[in-house]
């Protein structure tokens, strides 16, 4: 019978990851061009002949750059936290205060460079997940540890 295995003690401060936040802004602008788009080409009430087309260009021009900044600071507000496995339980908390709370952490999708992780509270099965989103960038010295880790620590449910 082989050696069981266990995952030794691993913790992480998780700062924004750059990829996430340009895709956030990027998705956040997408969003006002199309809202813009659809409200120049709608209808005569959203488009009055007194209103040229350089009007709305100068709208969106307005409009988009402080649109992206906020889907990025969207994006990167939620990922100010670390993330601890003690050997036997995962736990997360603010960084750099003493407000950790245990989770199950389990990998939702792995694209090599990017995680989402699915996060739920100790001992409920059937609390509402939420999703964290990381990247290499964000923690290039440890993506690789923070990876094994997450896939070496046995899950167990009913645990508080």
């Amino acid at each position: 019978m082989p050696a069981l295995r266990h995952a030794s003690a691993f913790s992480i401060e998780l700062r924004p990851d750059p990829g996430l936040m340009r895709l956030g802004g990027l998705a956040m602008a997408a969003a006002v061009a199309a809202l813009l788009a659809a409200l120049a080409s709608h209808s005569e009430a959203a488009h009055p002949p007194w209103l040229p087309l350089w009007a709305w260009l100068a709208l969106a021009a307005a409009l988009l750059p402080p649109a992206a900044l906020l889907g990025a600071r969207l994006v990167a507000r939620p990922v100010a936290r670390a993330l601890r496995w003690d050997g036997q339980a995962w736990w997360l908390g603010h960084a750099g205060m003493a407000d950790e709370r245990p989770i199950r952490a389990e990998v939702a999708m792995d694209l090599g460079g990017w995680l989402l992780l699915r996060l739920r509270p100790r001992g409920s099965a059937w609390a509402r997940p939420r999703y964290l989103a990381l990247g290499r960038a964000a923690c290039p010295g440890q993506w690789t540890a923070l990876r094994a880790t997450l896939y070496a620590a046995p899950q167990r449910d009913g645990q508080s």
